[in-house]
């Protein structure tokens, strides 16, 4: 067989050389083309979205301040908030109740050797706080915002300081305290009562306080601390927040909280409840375990009252869950183990 050997001009190679190459470039050219189309328009869309970011960045830095600044620029005639020192005193006739209803505002009452109460705090001169005496009673109430600058008080960046009362050592009448948000203090007061105080989003402490009738204390998000108190009874609640009580005495005692554990020291009660959940319970009671009828139950916790058991006329009721349980009594023969918890309770300054 012969096999036919054909020349091929160099000028045909080099054509069809050329040829793929121009192929080759019309694809990459289109594949560019199509790739460059795609990121022209996602180009677009980001600068889209980024203008618009912008402008409501603007637009909230500008209303911002013109807020802080009393909305002046919008409402020339309107002068910027300003908060006005206040102070009441009352008559000197006697008084047998104190009702005080605040928002958003500490509190605290104290007591002295004056004779009249006294007020002092602040306010805005666009919501005045409203005082009234009437039939014994002293009324302070805070009204509600009903002014569109006092719904946004916050943006105004002005903060109400506590309102102090002081009463003399002559009241021996009704307390009844409401606030918000805010923390609440009751110090060195003698009085027949009862007594009431609520609050939320803030904590209660209560020091060297003496109630013939009743104490109630309330509040959540918040910790309820008493140290030197005698009351006929005693009820103590919070949410979310611990409890803290020394050297108190009361015929019927009920401390409960959730989330938050229960530490006391000296306390004593012819009904003694104490109640948590997720919070350990611990402290000390006056007297003997045999003076008490104890129940005691607690769930993925220790429990030293599982063992003692009483018969006595008091009672003692102890519960909580995911916590432990460590109570002891003082007239008891202290352990080593005792001892330890009483020095925890020493060094946490709730036995002096």
């Amino acid at each position: 067989m012969e096999v036919a050997i054909v020349d091929v001009h160099p000028s045909c190679r080099y054509s069809s050389i050329l040829t793929n190459f121009t192929s080759l470039f019309d694809i990459t050219r289109t594949s560019l083309y199509r790739k460059n189309e795609g990121d022209e328009a996602m180009k677009r869309v980001l600068t889209v979205v980024l203008i618009s970011i912008l402008i409501l960045a603007v637009t909230a830095f500008v209303t911002i301040m013109i807020a802080i600044s009393g909305f002046r620029y919008l409402l020339p005639n309107v002068a910027p908030v300003r908060l006005v020192d206040r102070q009441y005193e009352s008559a000197n006739e006697p008084l047998s109740e104190l009702r005080i209803i605040l928002r958003n505002r500490p509190a605290t009452i104290r007591m002295d050797q004056g004779t009249t109460i006294r007020l002092d705090w602040n306010e805005t001169e666009y919501e005045p706080v409203q005082i009234q005496e009437q039939d014994g009673r002293l009324s302070v109430e805070e009204g509600e915002h009903t002014t569109w600058r006092a719904r946004f008080d916050w943006l105004w960046g002005f903060a109400l300081r506590p309102m102090t009362v002081t009463i003399p050592a002559t009241f021996k009448g009704r307390i009844d305290l409401v606030t918000s948000n805010g923390p609440v203090t009751l110090d060195s007061l003698d009085l027949a009562g009862p007594v009431n105080v609520r609050t939320t989003n803030g904590g209660i402490t209560v020091q060297n306080l003496a109630v013939t009738a009743g104490l109630e204390l309330a509040t959540s998000n918040g910790a309820i601390t008493a140290q030197d108190i005698t009351v006929d009874s005693a009820y103590l609640v919070t949410s979310n927040g611990r409890i803290e009580v020394s050297q108190l005495l009361a015929k019927d005692l009920s401390l409960k909280t959730s989330n938050g554990p229960i530490n006391c020291a000296a306390i004593t009660g012819d009904t003694i409840r104490l109640e948590t959940s997720n919070g350990n319970i611990r402290g000390t009671v006056q007297g003997r375990a045999k003076d008490y009828s104890i129940t005691s139950q607690t769930s993925n916790g220790e429990n030293s009252l599982e063992d003692v058991s009483g018969q006595g006329a008091k009672t003692l009721t102890v519960k909580t869950s995911n916590g432990n349980i460590e109570i002891q009594f003082t007239g008891e023969t202290q352990s080593a183990g005792n001892l330890l918890s009483v020095t925890w309770l020493m060094k946490a300054g709730l036995v002096r």
